[in-house]
């Protein structure tokens, strides 16, 4: 029986998914009466009783209502890597692509007009348009974004993320019933 690194997909008490557990913790989540088990993995025992054998759950759900505090997992740390990848390696204001090493990001608002490090206010740029621009305002320069910086929703690279980001790569089909994210699914 390998049971090391199976992941268990919880559920909300409303049939949300909302994390993924080791197979340890959703056990001990059952049998402290906090979750069911709604699917197992069908290969996967981990134990036996004199009367029954219990699967590796697949997916549980939580049976009391967990509060929604934030969800750290929709917020990228601003980073020069996370901008460029946002704004698809391409200068906001000439659109020209290129390379991680020849594109920088700039503030739309400059910083000594008051304008702050945040997602709303980066950019991804080409050195000469960073040049151009300099510390003015885009008004000022005559320039024009491509279109409005907005903080990504989701992590790259996140574990949590990218198991539902493509529904060919679930480590288990059961799971396809309870995702349901803005994805294309095929027929």
């Amino acid at each position: 029986m390998k049971t090391n690194g199976i992941q268990t997909l919880v559920l909300d008490s409303a049939y949300r998914p909302i994390d993924l557990f080791d197979f340890k913790k959703a056990i001990k989540k059952v049998f402290s009466e906090r979750a069911e088990i709604l699917e197992s993995f069908i290969d996967e025992e981990i134990g036996h009783t004199w009367n029954s054998s219990m699967k590796c759950p697949s997916v549980i759900r939580l049976l009391h209502f967990v509060q929604k505090k934030r969800d750290y997992r929709q917020f990228q740390k601003l980073t020069r890597k996370n901008v460029l990848l946002r704004d698809n390696h391409q200068c906001q204001y000439c659109g020209c692509k290129l390379s991680t090493k020849n594109l920088s990001w700039d503030h739309v608002v400059p910083r000594d007009k008051g304008g702050r490090t945040m997602w709303g206010n980066i950019v991804s740029c080409c050195v000469s348009c960073n040049r151009k621009k300099a510390n003015k305002s885009l008004n000022d320069c005559g320039m024009k974004l491509k279109g409005k910086p907005i903080a990504p929703k989701f992590v790259a690279g996140d574990p949590k993320h990218s198991l539902f980001s493509d529904l060919k790569k679930l480590p288990s089909e059961k799971w396809r019933n309870y995702i349901y994210f803005n994805i294309p699914l095929d027929n």
